[in-house]
């Protein structure tokens, strides 16, 4: 696990001082990353942010990204190189074998529902399975973490729960493999390892927020 300093910096230096307390977020390659929240808290404005952190760390060409969401620019204008994820490529794993392959899913209980969970196919749940093995780390969000397919839930990482308060955006991140709250999590008596707060600004342009999520077939 790593953790990133680029918000702490920015903090100490343009945000007031009642933030200095505020720590740099972790930040992993493995599992699934969830970003919860009611609509509008910034879910997918997070999720952004994080993709960026890791294609500094890593360099665009040591990545792969797939998403269902469309993304349209990195931070310094150029189009981004994304392909599109569909769930037969998760299941087939068809990915890079050298590479850090990224999957961004909007709204994951929308494809993945946990009233579903017994009827996923069990190649599914076998590639999750694999995730560290395949080198694939998912960014997903969601609205209510509970609602996530069970199967998924079970493959968290991290879970960051995400708010707004005025131009800031202020994140609660929970270690859910230490904590044991890989099935459910009541974010009431779990205490978060990291909170940190940045100032959204490139990452609103990011991504196509007209975009509509849609349900697709999944092939037993």
């Amino acid at each position: 696990m790593i953790y990133n300093h680029k918000f702490a910096r920015f903090q100490l230096k343009n945000v007031i001082p009642a933030i200095k307390t505020y720590k740099a977020y972790p930040v992993v390659d493995t599992g699934i990353v969830y970003f919860c929240g009611s609509q509008g808290s910034g879910k997918t404005t997070s999720l952004c942010a994080y993709l960026q952190v890791l294609c500094d760390l890593y360099g665009k060409d040591n990545i792969k990204v797939y998403s269902e969401l469309p993304l349209l620019s990195w931070f310094d204008g150029s189009q981004i190189d994304y392909y599109p994820f569909s769930v037969d490529l998760l299941v087939n794993q068809a990915f890079e074998e050298h590479k850090l392959n990224i999957i961004c899913l909007d709204e994951i209980s929308v494809l993945f529902n946990s009233l579903e969970s017994a009827k996923l196919p069990i190649t599914i749940p076998n590639s999750l399975c694999q995730l560290r093995k395949q080198k694939i780390l998912i960014l997903a969000t969601c609205q209510v973490y509970s609602r996530v397919s069970k199967q998924f839930r079970e493959q968290a990482t991290l879970t960051i729960l995400c708010s707004k308060k005025w131009i800031f955006q202020h994140n609660l991140v929970y270690d859910m493999a230490t904590e044991g709250f890989t099935e459910n999590l009541d974010f009431g008596s779990a205490k978060p390892i990291v909170n940190y707060v940045f100032i959204p600004h490139e990452e609103y342009n990011m991504f196509d927020t007209a975009y509509k999520i849609t349900r697709k077939k999944v092939r037993k």
